[in-house]
């Protein structure tokens, strides 16, 4: 029927009891399976996304509770803070050993938050701000690998991660999930890093520490962490 051919059990001869009950079982599981194959062949593939989807308008459960939403939200927080402390604290601080340790704090602080929060509007279905979460990161991360060859060493790892940090702060900010003082000091930060970054690509001597570029690009960067931190913890579960 329907095309779906309908399996006999061969006839038992001359087996015992124990044979035969065991066929019966077999051909039982086989028939089972020959059903199931042919119900779901015809059914078209459907993403994880609507799996999970259903799976919560069915059932009335998420697949992650907002017991662990907050924690994340917490520990990205966290790491946004530190991030920002040791990031300052790197730009004023006379040894140039006590900057590299900083820095090196505020970088693997950093990267740590963004890719939490990179992973968090993942799940929640915001592929922009997901992705320029991830962005983040992977500009702090070149950032970090240029430190230890000295302020004038690391200017092309520093023009690299500030072109990234550009192009993250505007893939995070352009939805509207962030306030608008948020989103403005982004705005205002992406700018400075990016025209950092030309002018560095440009043949200019600028260090991570020259001023006005790109030294007046770091309050507003910080501004900007303390408005994610302030969304984070506001957030309603």
């Amino acid at each position: 029927m329907n095309g779906v051919k309908v399996l006999s059990r061969p006839p038992s001869g001359g087996r015992n009891i124990g044979e035969t009950v065991f066929a019966d079982r077999f051909w039982s599981l086989l028939s089972s399976l020959r059903h199931l194959y042919f119900t779901f062949s015809f059914v078209p593939s459907i993403p994880r996304i609507m799996l999970v989807r259903d799976f919560q308008i069915l059932t009335g459960k998420t697949l992650s509770t907002s017991g662990s939403s907050k924690k994340v939200n917490v520990v990205a927080s966290i790491g946004l803070a530190v991030g920002g402390v040791f990031g300052m604290a790197g730009t004023i601080v006379p040894s140039e050993n006590l900057r590299n340790f900083a820095w090196a704090i505020d970088g693997l602080a950093l990267i740590a938050a963004t890719t939490l929060l990179a992973l968090k509007f993942f799940r929640k279905g915001n592929d922009t701000i997901a992705a320029g979460f991830l962005i983040f990161a992977i500009g702090e991360s070149v950032m970090l690998s240029g430190m230890g060859a000295g302020l004038q060493g690391s200017a092309p790892a520093f023009a690299a991660g500030a072109s990234l940090w550009a192009t993250a702060l505007v893939l995070i900010l352009y939805p509207r999930d962030f306030p608008f003082w948020v989103r403005l000091a982004g705005w205002l930060a992406a700018l400075f890093f990016l025209a950092t970054a030309t002018e560095i690509y440009s043949g200019q001597p600028l260090t991570p520490l020259s001023s006005p570029l790109p030294f007046f690009g770091y309050p507003f960067l910080v501004v900007t962490f303390a408005g994610w931190i302030y969304t984070l913890l506001r957030e309603k579960q």
